[in-house]
């Protein structure tokens, strides 16, 4: 007789619940009898994907591993419902758009909607078999977690790790806000390779080759190889920039590939991070032609106002009409992307906050080395990024939903009023009463509108869970941090970055990688390929402890397929083990068989 598995596991769910069976209380033996785990906060945007459901029994495996060997294990839920993807899942779900609410309100609605999300997400981590604290659960935008990401800030600032000021930034027109190197993707992209003539201020001619012909208002030199023959003549000469007539030099650096396109590129203020490399080696002018939108500004002259690929398309038709196309090839093109909607980024310059960072490398690997990978070879994943780190990392947001930065700007005098330590959390943007500056006594203070980035709060997962449990100075650093490969260079590494420059520590004793999730022929899953599976489907058919099986069944860090034989396999299994174990306790009552 086939068992009924979904009502087996509604009992224990139940008995688990109301027993607080998995509520933590710390062993007072000492730090050896209790085991600490970093969980990663699921987002309240989305749902459960058959991602979560192969890493997350990952966690629980160990955790109820460790209760059967004596330990006491701190094993904590939370709940991500910072920053974008909260205001787009709000703006989706309460058919509105920040832009066109009050402030104070959207940040309500944001609220409201978390709460609602939390309510339908814990039911189905639960349905997981998932052993975590649920009813001691944090969020990341909860009061105590504001304030913990506030401090902190202000304990960068104390470090003179934090640091405000107006320099070349990574945008992202889509999400109209700056963002961070952590946040970008490699993206191969269908683009227009164009030849385009330009005209010598003494006779003749040189041909560039650009994707980016929309830039050309920004140009401010041509670069060919110093090495590259061809070009040597033209060195130290005036080239006239087409549409806009303006006067720039050539100008040779041996980071330019001669054998790309025709060898001559146009540099222009910013086209791409390799512009913004030679703009600063050489210190060169500064042109912006677009605006924090992603639209074409005042300098770009006929074109204001157009998006970035729509001028694109005017600034060839007008070059055409010039004869100064030579010709056009269909390439494809890497480019960087933001990672929460694949748009190609744009560089440009705004004043933001930063954290200074960039000479720790040799501490973050140190740190890296302390810590126990697994598996071990997933930390060169880590090593690759830190030394290809560029830029320190921008934290300040343009946007509305985040954690506000503590911090006011006196108008009088240019102070930088800084909240107190025991006024947190607070929110600089609604704040109405009269606060004055320290320096001067005015109270016309403007406040800081940018918020931090969600990675700002993030980084701090271990202090998120343990502070207000009031378990930190006897937890931290934590056991065990457990995640996925994809987000090494995100999540991992600014964990890394944030418990080096406050605590000259490791987060935690080792890390466990898990790899991804792809459909039966090995293809990534999307609603754009119609092979998304759902976890709960899975749950129904063959019950959670089936799931859990086929989690079980790859190595640390490999990806893995879903083949419906796993599944049918995890079911006969535990069908098997409730059968003996119905037999054994059968013998143990001594009842005739």
């Amino acid at each position: 007789m086939d068992l009924d598995i979904g009502k087996i596991e509604d009992k224990l769910k139940k008995y688990w619940e109301e027993e607080n069976i998995y509520q933590f209380k710390i062993d007072p033996l000492g730090r050896d009898k209790n085991f600490s785990i970093d969980t990663p906060p699921p987002t309240v945007s989305g749902k459960m994907h058959m991602g979560h459901a192969f890493s997350y029994p990952h966690q629980d495996f160990i955790a109820r591993y460790k209760r059967m060997r004596g330990y006491s294990v701190f094993y904590p839920w939370g709940f991500d419902d910072n920053g974008l993807p909260t205001e787009r899942y709000t703006e989706k779900l309460m058919g509105i758009r920040a832009e066109k609410v009050n402030l104070e309100d959207f940040i309500k609605a944001c609220q409201e909607a978390s709460s609602r999300s939390e309510s339908e997400l814990m039911a189905t981590w639960r349905n997981l078999g998932i052993s975590a604290d649920f009813k001691n659960h944090y969020t990341t935008m909860s009061r105590e977690s504001r304030k913990i990401s506030q401090t902190m800030f202000l304990d960068l600032l104390h470090k003179n790790r934090a640091y405000r000021e107006e320099a070349p930034t990574i945008r992202c027109p889509s999400c109209r806000t700056s963002i961070s190197q952590i946040e970008l993707k490699d993206g191969i992209v269908s683009t227009d390779f164009v030849y385009i003539k330009f005209d010598l201020a003494d006779g003749g001619n040189i041909i560039i080759a650009t994707t980016r012909p929309e830039m050309m208002g920004a140009c401010v030199a041509i670069f060919v190889n110093g090495s590259d023959e061809r070009y040597k003549p033209f060195l130290n000469k005036k080239a006239i920039v087409p549409i806009y007539g303006t006067e720039v030099p050539v100008m040779a650096d041996d980071a330019i590939q001669a054998d790309k396109g025709t060898g001559a590129e146009m540099m222009c203020t910013f086209g791409d991070q390799n512009d913004l490399a030679l703009w600063r080696k050489y210190q060169l002018p500064l042109k912006i032609v677009l605006d924090n939108a992603g639209r074409m500004n005042e300098a770009a002259g006929e074109f204001k106002g157009l998006p970035i690929n729509e001028a694109r398309k005017a600034v060839v038709s007008k070059l055409k009409e010039q004869g100064r196309v030579e010709k056009i090839e269909r390439i494809k093109h890497s480019v960087n992307l933001h990672e929460r909607c694949d748009t190609p980024i744009e560089i440009g310059i705004s004043t933001q906050w930063f954290v200074r960072y960039l000479d720790l490398k040799d501490k973050f690997r140190e740190r890296s080395d302390e810590v126990k990978w697994l598996p071990e070879h997933m930390k060169i994943r880590l090593y690759n990024w830190i030394d290809g780190l560029k830029w320190d990392w921008c934290i300040s947001r343009q946007r509305f939903y985040g954690v506000p930065f503590p911090v006011w700007y006196c108008k009088s005098c240019g102070n930088m009023v800084l909240a107190d330590l025991e006024e947190l959390p607070v929110d600089p943007r609604l704040e109405k009463n009269g606060r004055k500056c320290s320096r001067c006594g005015s109270s016309d203070l403007e406040p800081e509108r940018d918020v931090m980035d969600t990675w700002a709060t993030s980084s701090l997962s271990p202090r998120l869970a343990l502070v207000p449990a009031g378990y930190f100075q006897s937890l931290y650093p934590m056991d065990i941090r457990f995640q996925g490969h994809d987000i090494i260079s995100v999540w991992a590494f600014v964990t890394i970055v944030r418990s080096e420059i406050h605590d000259s520590l490791s987060p935690w004793a080792r890390i466990f990688i898990s790899g991804n999730v792809y459909d039966p022929l090995g293809q990534k899953m999307s609603k754009s390929k119609g092979n998304v599976l759902e976890p709960a489907n899975f749950i129904v058919q063959y019950g959670a402890d089936a799931l859990r099986y086929w989690a079980s069944s790859s190595v640390p860090g490999d990806d893995i397929k879903i083949k419906d034989q796993d599944f049918v396999r995890g079911r006969r299994t535990v069908i098997k083990l409730f059968n003996a174990f119905k037999l054994l306790e059968l013998i143990r009552s001594e009842k005739p068989l």
